[in-house]
Order: structure tokens, then C-alpha cells, then sequence
């Protein structure tokens, strides 16, 4: 009896020291990836101006280092995260069955593509849209923006459409454990939708362009998240004959 309690210590310890060795791992990597991006930061100051004649405020002599600091160390998690990831499937994965390991290796890597692909939809698209409007409204040459507000709306906004990019993962996830159907998502797409248009148009330029830019992409979003259902159904049934 004491012997397997034993043992079972053992493997615990054994599993706490892998789970600190891949922490140290992976906050040693975001401190060399923030390191790097640190003497670059500026020039992506310049370029989330879009073009657009705006100043930067600084409300305080050590507000340029520390906000260069804190874009940096978020940017340096972002570029971080795949390998935060990698070392959280690396750690868990033992406890996943050999016949789930391949479902959850396509969400998980499905689940980067995503984030990424709604950052730079965010970037691209989104940010200098509102941008556009608000400048337009001003009416002036010159607008002057506080730096650490102005850069909390931009990774704000981006990071908000990288998790709104995950909606066909969710669905996929959702479908796998039957919690929706194929029949519960044709019965209130039109809501959905309606949803959509009406959140285009809030963050959006009062113009249709501006908001098919945004409605579009989010509705094909959903209808990827449709196929995906789908397809978790085909491999629940498959997994139960």
C-alpha cells in the first residue's frame, strides 16, 4: 500500500517538474521574441497610422519606454502563443486517447489559423475603416491620439476579431458534442445574420461598402462553422458504429 502511494507521488512530482520546466520554456521564449521586437515597436507605430496625419501623445516622460515595453512583451506573447500551445498539447497529451489525438491536433492548428487570419482581418480591414470614419468626422488635417489608449483600441479590436474568428471552431467543438445540429443552425441562421449586419454596422462607417466588408466575411465564418458541424456529426456517428 505504501508503496503505491509511493509511486504515485513520484509520478506527480515527475508531472509537476515537466509542467515547470515547460513554463520556464515558454516565459524564456516570450522574453527573447519581446527582446527582439522591442527596437522595432516604432515602425509599427507608423504603421497603424494608415496613412492618416496623426500624432502621438505622451502624458509623461517614462510613457514612451513603458508603452514601447508593454506593446513589445503583448507582442512577443502573440508571436509566442504557438509554441505555448505546442507545449500544452505536449503536456496533456498522454491523458488524450490515441484515437483523439488527430481531432484535436486539426482544432488545435485550426485554431491558430483562425486567430491569426482574424488579427489580420482586424489590422487590415476593421481598424482602418473606423479609422476612416472617425477622421472623416473630425474634419481635420491633424488629429492627435494618446498613445496607450490609441494602442489598447487597436490590440483591443485585433484581439477581439482573432477570437471572433474562432466562431467555425466553436461550432465544430459545439457540433462534436452534439450540443447544435444541422437543423438548430438552418433554424436561426436568419438571426444570426441579422446579428451580424447589425454589429457591421455599429463598428463600421455609415456606408454599405464599409459594412459588407465586415458582414461578408463574418457570415462566411458562420457558414464554415455550418460545414464543420457537419463533419463533427459524420465523425461522432463514425465513432459510435
Amino acid at each position: 500500500m505504501n508503496k503505491k502511494l509511493d509511486e504515485k507521488k513520484l509520478t506527480i512530482a515527475g508531472h509537476l517538474e515537466e509542467l515547470r520546466k515547460r513554463i520556464v520554456y515558454c516565459v524564456l521564449l516570450w522574453v527573447i521574441v519581446s527582446l527582439f521586437l522591442f527596437k522595432y515597436i516604432p515602425y509599427f507605430y507608423d504603421y497603424i497610422k494608415y496613412g492618416f496625419l496623426i500624432r502621438y501623445l505622451y502624458l509623461s516622460p517614462v510613457d514612451f519606454l513603458k508603452v514601447q515595453l508593454n506593446t513589445s512583451l503583448l507582442g512577443g506573447l502573440l508571436f509566442t502563443i504557438p509554441f505555448i500551445v505546442y507545449n500544452i498539447w505536449e503536456f496533456i497529451k498522454p491523458a488524450v486517447k490515441l484515437e483523439d489525438r488527430g481531432i484535436c491536433l486539426i482544432s488545435i492548428a485550426m485554431g491558430l489559423l483562425l486567430f491569426n487570419m482574424g488579427l489580420f482581418f482586424a489590422v487590415k480591414i476593421v481598424i482602418p475603416n473606423m479609422l476612416k470614419f472617425f477622421m472623416d468626422f473630425s474634419e481635420r488635417v491633424f488629429v492627435s491620439f494618446e498613445i496607450s489608449r490609441y494602442l489598447s483600441f487597436v490590440t483591443n479590436t485585433s484581439i477581439l476579431f482573432g477570437f471572433i474568428f474562432e466562431v467555425p471552431l466553436l461550432m465544430f467543438i459545439l457540433g462534436r458534442f452534439n450540443l447544435i445540429t444541422e437543423n438548430s443552425i438552418k433554424k436561426h441562421r436568419k438571426y444570426a445574420v441579422l446579428i451580424i449586419f447589425i454589429f457591421a454596422a455599429i463598428v463600421t462607417p455609415p456606408d454599405v461598402i464599409s459594412q459588407l466588408f465586415m458582414a461578408g466575411p463574418l457570415i462566411l465564418l458562420m457558414e464554415i462553422g455550418n460545414v464543420l458541424v457537419k463533419l463533427s456529426t459524420v465523425f461522432r456517428r463514425k465513432k459510435h458504429v
